[in-house]
Order: C-alpha cells, then structure tokens, then sequence
C-alpha cells in the first residue's frame, strides 16, 4: 500500500514540475504587436533610420524625412514637424516599398493619411494588409494629383477598414514608378481615427484641400461662343469620400 501511495506521490509530483518548466518556458514565438501605427507621423528619429517602418530597394531612403514647409514652392501642410517627402529619399527613378510595423486595428476602423504627389497611379499607391494574407484589404492612390494644380501637396485620405478592427494589420507604401513626372511619394501622419467625428473632420479637410488648391472656374467671363473657342473645362470638385476596404 505503501508502495503504491509513493509512486502514486512520485508521478504527481513529476506531472507539476512538468506542468511548471512548461509555464516558464516560451508560450509564442509570434512578435508582439503594437496597439497603434508605431511612427505613423514620422515624428521618431533614431541614428538616421527608420522607426516603425522598414524600407526595401532604392526609394524611401530615411533622408527623406524633412520639416522643410514647401516644396518646390508648394505650401505641405505637414502634421507635427516631420512628414517624408519623396524628392529628399532618392532620385524620382528610383523605386522601393517601406512597410509599417504590424498594429492591432482598434478605434472605429477608419485610417486617416496624407499623400503627396504619386503620378502615375498604377506605379505609386498605398495598401493595407491583414497580418498572414498578402491580398490587400485596401488599394489608396493619389488620383487628387493632377500634376499642374495638385502636385506635391500632401492631400488627406480617408480609408475605411471597420470590417478588420482587431485584427493585426499592416501597411506597405509602394513607388514603381521609374520616370520623372512626380514618380515618387509624399506621405505623413498615418492615424487611426477614434470617432465618426474625427472621420468627418478628415473628409472636410480633404475637401478644403481641393477647393484650395484644384483648378479654379472661370469667374465673370462672359460664356465663350462654342464656334470661335474651345470649351473649357469644367472646374474639379469632387465629392468627399473615403477608400473602402474590399469585400
């Protein structure tokens, strides 16, 4: 009877300990994920590198990160004191991705960014990505840069990926865009929005930033006479809204 209590004792014993290494030892191999855009503003320096995002190929060089207020005469209306401009990471040729950090979606979903120049917009956009799925939950592009009224401004966008809150997402800003005609990217202040009020405000800003800065109508001018000059075109106001996530 002895005996068997012992060994009954033995095993129980043997069976903590086990339990007890295995608590210690590494529950997840996964990295830990921030609960926000880590340096979505670019605001964070570190020995000239990037914080929060990792870039790949030739463009996006961290030299890009500037407070300088214009552009080639363009007014940035910047957030914060830092924001990345393409012209100051590389030459326009020059082509790459820098990819944020992974973040756990939280707020309402919306994310709130601005971006500047970007062309040609099959070349040069801005994705979301859910962590483990390499299809994109959103595809941003700059089609707000004309390349005579909107140029380099960094105009806001609004994306909506309510669909995906909790969910560990990323982003990658890509420029393939190897010519000359603004073949490279502004961006700054990527944000997770908390409220529906803030996404109003985002989609006013966007608005107010056309309105600014598009093309103006011709005011008190007679109508032109279609037979001895050419129509002109209408001026460009387009309707606020936001990119939404793919189905």
């Amino acid at each position: 009877m002895k005996s068997t209590f012992k060994r009954l004792l033995s095993g129980l014993l043997a069976l903590c300990m086990a339990l007890s290494l295995a608590a210690c030892g590494p529950q997840d191999d996964q990295p830990e994920v921030a609960e926000d855009i880590v340096n979505g503003d670019f605001e964070e320096v570190s020995d000239n590198k990037w914080v929060g995002w990792t870039r790949e190929d030739a463009a996006f060089n961290f030299r890009g990160v500037t407070n300088e207020e214009k552009i080639k005469g363009v007014p940035m209306e910047k957030s914060g004191d830092y924001y990345f401009a393409g012209t100051a990471g590389g030459n326009p040729p020059m082509r790459g991705t820098l990819t944020s950090d992974p973040f756990k979606l939280g707020g309402n979903g919306f994310i709130t960014f601005k971006m500047g120049a970007g062309k040609n917009t099959e070349k040069v956009y801005v994705e979301f990505f859910e962590v483990g799925n390499d299809t994109p939950l959103a595809h941003v592009t700059n089609d707000d840069c004309d390349g005579v009224y909107i140029t380099e401004h960094l105009i806001t966008k609004v994306v909506d990926l309510s669909n995906y809150i909790g969910k560990n997402i990323y982003i990658v800003i890509t420029d393939n865009d190897d010519g000359t005609d603004l073949a490279y990217v502004n961006v700054d202040a990527f944000h997770v929005c908390a409220s529906d009020e803030e996404v109003a405000a985002a989609q006013a800003e966007h608005d107010r930033q056309i309105a600014d800065y598009g093309e103006k109508p011709f005011e008190g001018m007679r109508p032109p006479t279609p037979s001895r000059t050419p129509a002109l075109r209408p001026a460009i106001s387009p309707a606020g809204r936001s990119w939404r996530a793919r189905p």
